[in-house]
């Protein structure tokens, strides 16, 4: 029998030039390295950690809260939250519901409880909210969160 030149080459072509594997992904380590994130996030603010709260987002991070514009950029989330640290006081406690990863991107849904304490007033609400972020995996392997969403489970007065 004779061989076909065709057939080596088509080989070659087939199996020599195919893309290299992708490491497997280790979706624990990603989830826990997540859940990491919304502990820190629960830390930070019931320290009023400004610097700890960003130390997460990626500078070009967007908060969307209700009532209001997003709030875009790393720079204008600090001057936000830092505001918002000098008013109240928030304990509260960030608890992932749903955390999903796609590669270099996730997503995860939490929910926030809690109160927080108007520093000026010593009013209390209470807290009870949903939210949804996106995170990036950044080159080093390190997740920060990019976008967040979110509103009140109850009625706002």
């Amino acid at each position: 029998m004779r061989s076909h030149p065709f057939f080596f080459l088509f080989a070659a072509v087939v199996f020599g030039c195919a893309p290299p594997a992708e490491e497997p992904i280790d979706r624990e380590a990603d989830r826990a390295a997540i859940e990491e994130i919304l502990r820190v996030a629960s830390a930070s603010n019931q320290n009023r950690d400004v610097e700890a709260f960003l130390a997460n987002l990626t500078e070009d991070a967007i908060f969307m809260n209700p009532d209001g514009p997003a709030i875009e950029g790393k720079a204008a989330i600090r001057e936000w939250i830092t505001q918002r640290f000098s008013e109240v006081d928030p304990q509260v406690t960030v608890s992932p519901v749903e955390i999903v990863v796609d590669h270099d991107v996730a997503f995860n849904r939490t929910h926030v409880t809690g109160f927080q304490v108007d520093l000026q007033t010593g009013d209390t609400v209470v807290i009870d909210w949903k939210e949804i972020a996106t995170l990036r995996r950044q080159p080093d392997g390190k997740w920060l969160v990019s976008r967040v969403i979110g509103n009140s489970n109850v009625p706002m007065n």
